[in-house]
This record gives structure tokens, sequence and C-alpha cells, in this order.
């Protein structure tokens, strides 16, 4: 039976996300990696984001998401303070999503693992 050990780095990327939180969601975990890959020069939307992590209700679920990396999160207690929603100035009714320092830096450390891998 084949062992698979290149699965061994997906492991690790998992469970630097669970330095955070032991119990992390995997929405919660695509949302940040979605953003971290996205085009800097222009902040998704909330709605954007949420359909790129694939669920059924892309506003609600990415902004229940997005609320999770930000510094307060839906509980009204401290999220992990990586992301923040600010209202678009052309669209006011509309919120873009910004990766804070610390979000790259946590990108930066997964990014980190996987190269030690390879």
């Amino acid at each position: 039976m084949k062992r698979r050990t290149e699965l061994e780095v997906v492991v690790k990327a998992l469970r630097h996300f669970q330095t955070l939180d032991i119990e992390m969601q995997i929405p919660t975990m695509l949302t940040f990696l979605e953003l971290a890959m996205w085009d800097d020069s222009k902040a998704p939307s909330v709605t954007e984001l949420g359909k790129k992590i694939g669920t059924k209700t892309s506003t609600t679920a990415g902004s229940r998401n997005i609320m999770a990396w930000s510094d307060v999160n839906r509980s009204r207690t401290k999220g992990y303070d990586m992301m923040e929603a600010k209202e678009n100035p052309e669209y006011r009714v509309e919120k873009l999503v910004y990766m804070k320092p610390s979000g790259y830096a946590f990108a930066d450390q997964l990014i980190d693992l996987i190269k030690k891998e390879n």
C-alpha cells in the first residue's frame, strides 16, 4: 500500500491553521487562502470572496468567514485580526476586503512550510 507522503504538506498547512483555532472550518481557511491569492491591486467584495469559497449563500458565508479573520468576530469576541472589510467609496452598499500585515505574515508562513517540503 502506497503511503502518499506528498500529502504531508497539506497536513502541515492545515495544522498551521489549527494554531489559530483547533476547530477551524474549511470555508474559513478557504476565505483566507482566496484573499491571500487575490490580486493586491484590486480588493474583492464580500460577495466575490464568498463566491470563491464555493458556498451556496456567497454574501452571507463570505461575511461570516471574513468576520472570523477580522479584529472582532461575529460573536463579538477577539477574531484573528488578519483582514478587514471597508466600505467601497464608489459603491457604498458594497464592502471590500483587505488583508492586514498580520495576514500577509501568516500567508508567508504557509508558503515557507510548503517550500520546505519541496
